[in-house]
């Protein structure tokens, strides 16, 4: 096969660009970007050691701040994504039945743990447990849960309008999750969704699950992002 003069200098001039891109890429990606991190912006408006155009960092209320101005005076201003950082989780253990007019709704007994104010847990021996989500935002979803005999199906539902159903049943627009599971084992499902605030999420189930273990049965729920 012939190649021509011009072809082979087209070839090589694309090898070399080819090869500055990729190198100039890399050293992009191996820069330490970093914002200086002060502690509690508003007792530290100083244009000299933090010149306008400059992003902080504050620790005290984990959100980023620029330098900026009003057009008479030096001011911050908030960089963050609205509503700032998502730093809110519930995890709720403990298989306690299900509610006794909500009958497919799971109830629990025991909180591991709870962080921020994005969700709140409530237990009621008649309409089961609900999670109140309090923030705008993306949350996640783990349920964990298990019957001691015979098959069993588990789910989240968001604002169920019709909580005497199972959780098969429940409409694809209320539904965050759901798995059908085998006999006598510990079974989970996740799931992602969009929240907004006075939202109810529950642990929906067929009504079969019945385990009150503290370690194979648990419901968390994390906030991922704030609005």
């Amino acid at each position: 096969m012939k190649v021509s003069l011009k072809s082979l200098l087209f070839l090589s001039l694309f090898a070399m660009t080819s090869a500055a891109v990729f190198a100039y890429e890399n050293d992009f990606l191996n820069l330490d970007f970093h914002a200086p991190t002060i502690f509690d912006h508003s007792t530290n408006v100083d244009e000299g050691a933090h010149p306008q155009g400059t992003i902080v960092f504050d620790s005290k209320d984990g959100r980023f701040y620029g330098i900026g101005s009003n057009g008479t005076n030096v001011v911050w201003r908030d960089m963050s994504p609205t509503g700032g950082v998502a730093d809110s989780q519930v995890t709720v253990t403990t298989g306690n039945g299900h509610g006794g007019t909500n009958v497919n709704i799971r109830r629990f007994s025991g909180t591991a743990s709870t962080m921020g104010s994005g969700v709140s847990y409530a237990d009621s021996s008649g309409n089961g447990g609900t999670f109140t989500i309090n923030e705008d935002g993306i949350y996640s979803v783990t349920f964990m849960d298990r019957r001691n005999s015979g098959a069993f199906a588990i789910g989240v539902s968001l604002n169920c309008a019709n909580l005497v159903n199972v959780i098969a049943a429940v409409p694809a627009a209320e539904k965050v999750a759901f798995t059908s599971c085998d006999a006598s084992e510990n079974c989970a499902t996740s799931g992602t969704f969009r929240a907004s605030a006075g939202d109810i999420v529950r642990a929906h189930t067929d009504g079969n699950p019945d385990s009150t273990s503290a370690t194979g049965v648990f419901f968390r729920i994390t906030q991922i992002v704030k609005f």
